[in-house]
């Protein structure tokens, strides 16, 4: 997929160790969100006052623990919609 660089560094440019791709941060954010790493900011109803954290963990098998967060990114509500929708643009052209 080609993907403008900005919309990944306004994504990751909160992250503790930014992605190395585009492919990397989806990753990432879909981990999150299947593992329930996330957390939302503000019971606000409006997006804009609304930070969507997420992060993700590595498991490790010798010890049988989730290690420390490895990678985490905060967004704006509104932003995260902009990015879902370019997102979906994305996949809709590439069929």
């Amino acid at each position: 997929m080609d993907i403008d660089r900005n919309t990944i560094e306004g994504f990751a440019e909160r992250s503790f160790i930014p992605p190395a791709s585009f492919g990397r941060l989806l990753q990432h954010v879909r981990n999150g969100i299947a593992h329930r790493y996330i957390r939302f900011g503000s019971t606000s109803r409006h997006l804009e006052e609304v930070e969507v954290t997420f992060w993700d963990r590595r498991y490790s098998p010798k010890k049988k623990i989730f290690e420390a967060p490895h990678w985490c990114a905060r967004i704006n509500a509104a932003e995260l919609e902009r990015f879902t929708e370019m997102l979906a643009t994305m996949i809709e052209r590439s069929r």
